[in-house]
């Protein structure tokens, strides 16, 4: 009787550490998710090109970032400073083919009326051609990737972390 007292214990025991050793886990990521967060306020850049026809360097596949952007002198990728932190590409011609399409990314003066990110077919107020057009808000935001380009690494941490915190504390229970 004494040994499985003793098993239920330990187990108890390893179950309340690793609920301590989770949410420690979660407190520090989110320090640093804030620590980060204040970085991305502080850098606010989009890149700044435009190229025409499948061999241009403003074209998608985008394969810059920031360090290769800035490390070609003659590049004509850029990264500038964008003071509303609102980016912005667009693609014209697109239904003309590719050996015509134009792509640009740059800075936009001001942020959509709405405040929300996101992609569409849209048109020039003075021709009714259309074209496409991306909004993002963040640094570098415009260049290619995935769609954890906009998550930072320790927000998808805490998330696994509060899983992991939350799968553990059910056990327990």
């Amino acid at each position: 009787m004494s040994v499985i007292m003793s098993n239920q214990s330990s187990h108890s025991s390893i179950i309340e550490w690793s609920l301590m050793a989770s949410l420690l886990m979660i407190t520090l990521l989110a320090i640093i998710n804030q620590d980060n967060h204040g970085v991305d306020a502080a850098r606010r850049r989009c890149f700044a090109c435009r190229s025409r026809g499948p061999l241009g360097d403003c074209k998608d596949q985008f394969e810059f970032n920031a360090t290769t952007a800035s490390s070609y002198g003659s590049s004509p990728v850029e990264v500038q400073p964008c003071a509303s932190g609102w980016c912005g590409k667009t693609i014209e011609d697109e239904e003309e083919g590719t050996h015509i399409m134009a792509t640009e990314r740059m800075c936009l003066q001001r942020p959509p009326s709405d405040g929300k990110e996101r992609c569409s077919k849209t048109f020039y107020s003075n021709r009714k051609k259309t074209f496409y057009m991306c909004f993002c808000k963040g640094d570098l935001c415009n260049g290619g990737g995935s769609i954890f380009t906009s998550t930072s690494a320790p927000t998808i941490f805490s998330i696994t972390g509060l899983v992991i915190f939350f799968t553990l504390y059910i056990l327990s229970a």
